[in-house]
């Protein structure tokens, strides 16, 4: 959903970092829950996911930051 969002960048961003927070949460509550329970899955497996959205997450947002300084550094120049 984030990547066609590229026409309101402010909400872009916004976006990615409620993901970033979700992801978090979920990799938390995953590990949370395995370890109260203790289910004989292998519980790393399922936490590889998130921590993966949340790395590409931030590069995303790192780049939508960029994006953003470069649009500034051009309405400057007019």
């Amino acid at each position: 959903v984030d990547i066609f969002m590229y026409r309101n960048l402010k909400l872009q961003k916004c976006v990615a970092l409620i993901c970033i927070c979700f992801c978090f949460l979920s990799a938390a509550i995953t590990a949370y829950l395995s370890s109260v329970l203790d289910i004989a899955t292998n519980w790393e497996v399922q936490l590889v996911c998130p921590v993966v959205a949340i790395i590409f997450t931030y590069l995303a947002y790192a780049r939508m930051k960029a994006d953003e300084k470069l649009l500034r550094s051009y309405d400057r120049i007019r």
